[in-house]
């Protein structure tokens, strides 16, 4: 019987609060003047794209004030954030759960994590999933947390490629969403004209959180170093007989390594960022 529970990884979650549409005037129609968003976008007569600066960002002024007073405004930006957040944590944990059971491991399966519903995902980590990223938006504009998975050490140790597949299936579905998020951002440019100003705004400032979001979470969970997922799907690059020398390895730079990797990140997540939405256009 496994009775054994681990925290898979953590998983964290920054970022920007990436460039959105902002209504210029209501005429109707509109065309799209430049392809970089990182340069001003001009759609002529009816919204523009405004360009992201590098991550980390100085905080957002209407968010900075909601310390004192939360508008209507902060409360829908901090809505569309943790609607995010929460489905791409979801989405994760239930990718790792899903591949541990096709793998032969049906622990986070027997947890109900095998799901998109993010019920037990947030009873398994509620201040991760919830406290923590609420407490980080409102005093920051943007949001950390984490989430986890259980899954069998005993079979990980056993089968580690298995383990290394299981680690590697919830950075996938953070690059499959993180695509799904640069689609729905040329479907709101292409059409914008069609849209309300208020719809157009608040669909371009999703989806663009949408793949900004999830672009990091892929980028990040792939470094190899533990806690994080890349520490395991190193594995796939090396004999099975080898696993434990390497995860050996990886544990002996302890919480210092993630530390390191936590306050350089920004830097290499900004030029990934822009590189990223520039091969796809934008």
């Amino acid at each position: 019987m496994r009775i054994s529970r681990k925290h898979h990884a953590i998983r964290c979650f920054a970022g920007p609060n990436p460039p959105f549409f902002r209504l210029k005037s209501k005429a109707t129609r509109a065309r799209v003047d430049a392809k970089n968003p990182y340069d001003l976008i001009q759609v002529r007569v009816e919204y523009e794209v405004l360009s992201a600066p590098q991550w980390p960002l100085d905080p957002d002024p209407v968010q900075s004030n909601a310390r004192c007073f939360i508008d209507s405004a902060t409360m829908i930006n901090f809505l569309m954030w943790a609607s995010v957040f929460i489905f791409s944590a979801t989405c994760h944990e239930a990718a790792h759960a899903l591949a541990a059971k096709l793998g032969g491991d049906d622990t986070a399966y027997a947890a109900g994590q095998v799901s998109l519903n993010p019920v037990p995902h947030i009873q398994r980590e509620p201040v991760g999933m919830v406290v923590i990223p609420a407490i980080s938006f409102f005093l920051s504009g943007s949001m950390i947390g984490w989430a986890s998975a259980p899954y069998d050490p005993y079979w990980a140790a056993r089968h580690p490629k298995r383990a290394a597949l299981m680690a590697l299936a919830g950075p996938s579905a953070n690059l499959a969403l993180f695509l799904v998020g640069i689609a729905c951002m040329h479907a709101v440019l292409f059409f914008g004209a069609d849209l309300g100003p208020e719809m157009l705004e608040f669909l371009g400032r999703f989806s663009e959180i949408f793949a900004t979001l999830n672009l990091l979470l892929f980028v990040f969970n792939m470094i190899p170093v533990p806690p994080l997922d890349g520490a395991e799907i190193i594995l796939l690059f090396f004999p099975e007989h080898r696993a434990e020398e390497i995860r050996h390895k990886l544990r002996g730079m302890g919480m210092i390594g993630f530390l390191v990797v936590f306050l350089v990140f920004p830097k290499i997540f900004s030029v990934v960022q822009r590189v990223a939405f520039t091969i796809f256009g934008f």
